[in-house]
């Protein structure tokens, strides 16, 4: 058959980690490469799409529409999203191409690799030239900044394709894959991360309270509709690093930080947060609190109250009404929970720890919602780890989430520990999707559910 030549979009995939995943289950392997293509075909007929090679655990195909190319990525992608995940990343170029039977050859096809490569799993990546020609069609789109790629003349601006459910490459993914040659993703103005508080007292076991105060803070920022709120696991990473307050924005991909410091002196408390633009430095609003102790949940509601007031000033959010701050009056209950919340971040041996922690915490106050939510969570994570047998996860650790969710209905954390336990303990994966969609209905913001769904 003669050459011919033209102008095609052209769409590299790839399983993430196939090869590590044939070592450890072959079975398990071809059954996902086997839905991988079975979904490719079918939506390859739908967009149009021509597949001109498989590949191991990849695929190579053409469209003669960069529209087309990349509604069936997207389409390919969220299935993909779907129980069970499959790891998959996608990249798409458009540029001149020889085609010869079955087989393409140019510039643009290695480009179109080179793209793909720098994807991540439940990404869909493009080039420039693909994004000009979709930008009219109403999808959303994100730049990554430049890189000089392998065998690549000259910078390549890549895209993300930024609609709901796909993933968005962090700014250190991105650096580990290629040269950057500049910064372009946009940082939204409503966006904050939470750092972990300070310990300014003489006691380092005080650690715990600075921690899980943050926590809370973190938590009730995420009930804040349209604000973007980092995750505790990205933003609690730079604890006790001294780094620029810009750089960590830029690192986070937020606006603004809030970090303060905490001293406790006996009965008493002295709690100083601040909230810093992080394009100039400047502070948007401070306050120091200088209490009882007994009083920390008049400081947490005052805290948040201010917060919640600066960011409605700055960034247009709005508070939900149905926020609840804390589900305790009892001091000495609320700080055995966050003990236990402490210990139960580190998962290792001493996770047991976390369970007496949290059960002290009902002693004191039985109908202390996020205690009951700690046992769940915690009996999760002892499963995890062998401490417990499967079946008894399942029936004691959704004992305690629905005595969890019975006194507090909003807690959304709550639904996602019993999408895991379905998900892994009682293999039920459509019980699990149900428990993973009620806690992003109860909260969109919740990093832990986005994570783990």
């Amino acid at each position: 058959m003669e050459a011919e030549r033209k102008l095609t979009a052209i769409m590299f995939t790839d399983i993430v980690g196939y090869t590590a995943m044939m070592q450890k289950d072959e079975t398990k392997a071809v059954l996902f490469r086997d839905r991988h293509r079975e979904s490719f075909r079918r939506l390859h007929e739908k967009y149009k799409g021509e597949i001109l090679q498989y590949y191991g655990d990849g695929t190579l195909s053409i469209f003669n529409s960069s529209v087309q190319a990349v509604q069936c990525g997207v389409a390919l992608q969220q299935e993909m999203l779907k129980f069970p995940h499959l790891p998959l990343r996608i990249g798409i170029h458009v540029g001149d191409i020889i085609k010869r039977e079955e087989e393409v050859i140019g510039d643009a096809v290695n480009l179109a690799s080179r793209i793909e490569s720098l994807a991540v799993a439940g990404s869909v990546l493009i080039s420039h030239e693909v994004q000009h020609h979709i930008k009219n069609h109403g999808i959303s789109t994100r730049s990554l900044g430049k890189f000089q790629l392998k065998n690549i003349i000259g910078p390549t601006e890549v895209f993300a394709i930024d609609l709901e459910g796909l993933v968005i490459p962090t700014q250190e993914q991105m650096e580990e894959k290629g040269q950057i040659f500049d910064r372009r993703s946009k940082i939204e103005s409503n966006s904050i991360a939470v750092l972990p508080f300070a310990n300014m007292s003489s006691d380092p076991e005080q650690e715990y309270f600075c921690e899980g105060l943050a926590e809370e803070l973190l938590n009730i920022l995420t009930q804040i509709k349209n604000l973007k709120v980092a995750s505790r696991t990205s933003a609690f990473a730079f604890k006790g690093k001294n780094q620029d307050i810009s750089l960590i924005g830029e690192k986070l991909r937020v606006r603004n930080v809030l970090e303060g410091s905490i001293r406790k002196v006996g009965s008493r408390i002295r709690l100083t947060a601040q909230l810093v633009d992080v394009t100039n430095g400047y502070h948007l609003w401070s306050e120091k609190y200088d209490r009882q102790l007994d009083d920390i949940f008049a400081i947490q509601d005052e805290l948040a109250q201010a917060i919640a007031e600066r960011l409605n000033l700055t960034f247009g959010a709005d508070p939900r009404e149905s926020v609840d701050y804390h589900s305790t009056e009892n001091f000495q209950a609320y700080d055995s929970y966050l003990k236990g919340r402490y210990i139960l971040h580190r998962m290792d041996a001493s996770v047991q720890d976390a369970l007496e922690l949290f059960q002290t915490a009902i002693d004191l106050d039985p109908n202390f919602a996020l205690a009951h939510m700690g046992v769940g969570d915690t009996l999760r994570a002892m499963g995890h780890q062998g401490m417990i047998k499967p079946t008894e996860v399942s029936m004691q650790a959704n004992a305690a989430l629905d005595h969890a969710l019975n006194l507090n209905p909003k807690l959304a954390e709550a639904y996602v520990t019993k999408a895991w336990i379905s998900t892994f303990y009682d293999w039920d994966i459509v019980q699990a999707e149900k428990h993973f969609l009620k806690a992003l209905q109860l909260n969109p913001n919740s990093d832990v559910a986005h994570a783990r769904y």
